[in-house]
């Protein structure tokens, strides 16, 4: 047999491209690089071959794991029968093994009784319950459990309803006289709002807190400062548009126990 000098750089650069395919960190050897590349599968790949996904939800919750497909992935990602501990595990499909990302998100599946928790991811609460997560590792994506929507009703709250160029706003406590006050708003730019209620309204359920606009029946926080006004007696009218409270719980379960 005729015998050829290579140059060792082609055998690292074939090594990567069977490592990048099955995702092993081996070291092959030349004598065993065509076994290695025969095991490799095309067309869809093996599920052992990329990072495991594996997604548990809780009771009165979902958890959704929509993949953000490159221009470089084929096929789909679809849920198998869950476990016998409880997870849903995920196959994959991928044409070249680029990682992907997935958009995850929980959320209650009756909003006018529970607040969702927020994502576990890999054991770690990231403090929110959505998440883009990138593919680059095994994932097990879990969620605090689900909370009665009545664990986070505040006794003072505020909210904001639009009516015709202005906005009213309607302070509920139990330290005002009658239990609520109803003054007006003043858009003061684009970063805050001028509320014209009285200084013991104001204090009980305007200051300190944030604002949560509506859509599609969600909340979201936007950065909005609350200042203080002068005193201006309304009625309660108009399209309710925010909310006024410590936190997004609390703003969802305002919103649930408005109707």
């Amino acid at each position: 047999m005729t015998k050829v000098l290579t140059d060792p750089k082609y055998y690292t650069a074939i090594a990567d491209a069977i490592r990048a395919k099955n995702g092993s960190t081996a070291i092959y050897k030349p004598s065993g690089m065509a076994a290695a590349i025969s095991a490799i599968q095309v067309g869809g790949g093996s599920a052992a071959m990329y990072p495991k996904v594996r997604i548990k939800t809780t009771e009165n919750q979902v958890i959704r794991a929509t993949p953000k497909l490159s221009v470089f992935v084929e096929g789909s990602i679809g849920s198998n029968n869950i476990a016998s501990d409880g997870y849903v595990n995920f196959d994959w499909h991928l044409s070249i093994g680029t990682p992907i990302q997935f958009e995850v998100t929980v959320s209650a599946t009756d909003n006018s009784k529970y607040v969702c928790g927020n994502l576990i991811v890999n054991g770690e609460n990231i403090g929110s319950t959505t998440a883009t997560l990138d593919i680059d590792k095994d994932l097990t994506i879990e969620a605090e459990d689900a909370q009665p929507i009545s664990n986070f009703m505040p006794e003072s709250y505020a909210v904001l309803y639009q009516k015709d160029a202005g906005y009213i706003v309607r302070v509920v406590s139990p330290s005002l006289s009658g239990g609520e006050e109803v003054g007006t708003a003043v858009a003061a730019g684009t970063t805050s709002i001028l509320c014209n209620v009285t200084d013991n309204a104001f204090n009980a359920a305007i200051n300190g807190r944030k604002s949560f606009v509506i859509g599609g029946g969600q909340v979201q926080e936007i950065p909005i400062t609350l200042q203080k006004g002068t005193p201006v007696s309304a009625d309660v009218s108009g399209e309710l548009v925010a909310i006024l409270a410590a936190s997004i719980n609390e703003a969802t379960a305002i919103m649930a126990s408005l109707g």
